[in-house]
């Protein structure tokens, strides 16, 4: 079985010294409550399908997967939680790192550096492609999510965004 851990999960983990068990939950329970955790619900594993049978080109062909067991949070983790587990470990998100030619030499060199993809809807509506509604932003990371120049503002309880499944 794979044990999924959110961010808060491993900061409420690292705060405490606890080993991470990936069988099963066993933490101290006055550990964790300290850290305001959400609930945790466990998936059992199973098959399923990826992809779609001629909808979209991008999308098929269809294909099976089989995905093992795991345990994940019943919320997001938010920046308030993030920002925790940053300071309890010196952690560094890729958006923070940029993507090295080495191990990226088909990403294009502009976005290479450090940054992310930000939702920015299309002044003109009609017509417009989704993917014209994502910008590559510069700087953009989970401490400043619109760019350099925005911030966490009034967003402690926001779900963290730009951190990757590579993070």
């Amino acid at each position: 079985m794979l044990r999924l851990f959110s961010i808060a999960t491993l900061l409420a983990l690292c705060a405490c010294g606890e080993q991470i068990d990936t069988t099963a939950k066993q933490t101290s329970s006055s550990c964790l409550a300290s850290h305001d955790l959400g609930s945790e619900v466990f998936v059992s594993g199973g098959q399923f399908e990826i992809g779609a049978h001629g909808i979209y080109p991008e999308e098929g062909p269809a294909d099976t997967r089989q995905v093992e067991s795991f345990w994940i949070d019943t919320t997001e983790v938010t920046n308030a939680q993030f920002e925790r587990f940053v300071e309890a470990t010196g952690y560094v998100t890729q958006s923070e790192i940029g993507f090295s030619e080495k191990d990226f030499p088909d990403i294009a060199p502009e976005f290479r550096r450090p940054g992310s993809m930000v939702f920015v809807p299309p002044e003109v509506m009609r017509g417009a492609s989704p993917f014209a509604w994502w910008q590559f932003v510069p700087g953009a990371n989970w401490r400043h999510p619109y760019g350099p120049d925005s911030d966490l503002k009034g967003k402690a309880l926001h779900p963290v965004v730009h951190v990757t499944i590579m993070d």
